[in-house]
């Protein structure tokens, strides 16, 4: 609608670090969106201007090697905050840490040729979410917003100017695999 063309008529293309975007004619509409899904849970978010902004959302589940994955992605800062939680606390700022990070990466365009240990984002439950230190400092700020998205999963908003943005929610039950892949194989 937004376009003015029937869904089935756009076509997409992903740039050198495999983000997926609308393809011209489209994307001189100045639409831009962002879509990621964990098991049956998607969240598409669409926002027309020029901000970049990204989403990302997780299942919580538990994994016994939660700890091996903060020393190995997070940064030192992020590792200190986590190591200081109290246990029963660091589940919540591990997921809360990881979609953050996903959801900035993407807004970046980068996916994970960005490392994730090269910024930092507040980890505490009780905290506001926030992205920190930039090391390769993008001259810009960057929000971050937590997604309510129910109990079983945990989501998350980066981007900047985000004030202007006002989220709907709109459950809609989707058969993912009936969907066309925006880009192909990704």
């Amino acid at each position: 609608m937004q376009l003015g063309s029937a869904p089935e008529s756009l076509t997409f293309r992903t740039n050198a670090f495999g983000k997926p975007m609308l393809a011209p004619p489209f994307d001189r509409a100045g639409l831009f969106y962002s879509a990621s899904h964990s098991c049956d849970l998607a969240i598409i978010g669409v926002r027309r201007g020029k901000s970049a902004f990204a989403v990302d959302v997780e299942q919580v589940r538990t994994f016994d090697d939660a700890d091996q994955i903060v020393a190995r992605f997070f940064s030192p800062s992020e590792q200190q905050e986590y190591c200081a939680l109290a246990p029963a606390d660091r589940q919540e700022a591990f997921w809360r840490g990881w979609t953050v990070k996903e959801a900035f990466i993407k807004a970046l365009g980068f996916g994970l040729s960005f490392p994730l240990d090269q910024f930092d984002v507040a980890l505490h439950p009780d905290h506001p979410p926030a992205i920190g230190r930039v090391q390769a400092d993008t001259g810009e700020k960057w929000e971050a917003r937590i997604i309510e998205a129910g109990p079983e999963f945990r989501g998350a908003l980066v981007g900047r100017d985000l004030r202007t943005l006002v989220p709907r929610i709109v459950p809609e039950p989707i058969n993912l695999d009936a969907l066309p892949s925006p880009c192909g194989d990704c």
